[in-house]
């Protein structure tokens, strides 16, 4: 699971770029953070990105 921290960061982040992005670039930037943050919440099932592959 997603720690609390993480996504505060990820919605700091996002809350202070959000002014100078234009509406095409915000839909991509939340499109690859909720990529991202599936990715890592299912990180031990998915053998590709599993740390016992690494």
């Amino acid at each position: 699971m997603i720690s609390q921290e993480t996504v505060s960061t990820i919605e700091i982040k996002y809350k202070r770029l959000k002014p100078n992005l234009n509406e095409r670039v915000r839909r991509h930037w939340a499109a690859s953070e909720a990529i991202v943050m599936f990715l890592y919440s299912w990180r031990d099932t998915l053998p590709i990105i599993s740390p016992q592959n690494a």
